[in-house]
């Protein structure tokens, strides 16, 4: 019992990684189960839940008023560089 209720609650952080998963890919159904419990439990990631997919339908709405295909791009050479060098 105690093994499953490990699975079902977990942390914030676990459950904003499946929010932001979620607005990209689909959940699997263990995924989906587990943050439905968890929201059930905790508003603060409930309401994460809600900005997340507010934030998504603005910015879709947005992105189909604008009529841009592409995003512009900015060549910047010396952050190139920088970036490289990083890794």
């Amino acid at each position: 019992m105690n093994r499953i209720l490990k699975k079902l609650v977990f942390s914030c952080k676990k459950a904003s990684e499946l929010i932001d998963k979620e607005s990209v890919f689909p959940l699997t159904w263990a995924e989906n189960i587990q943050l439905k419990v968890h929201t059930s439990l905790c508003k603060a990631c409930l309401e994460y839940e809600k900005q997340g997919h507010l934030l998504d339908e603005l910015l879709d709405r947005h992105h189909l008023e604008s009529n841009q295909d592409e995003v512009p791009q900015v060549e910047n050479q010396d952050l190139k560089v920088k970036i490289i060098s990083k890794l």
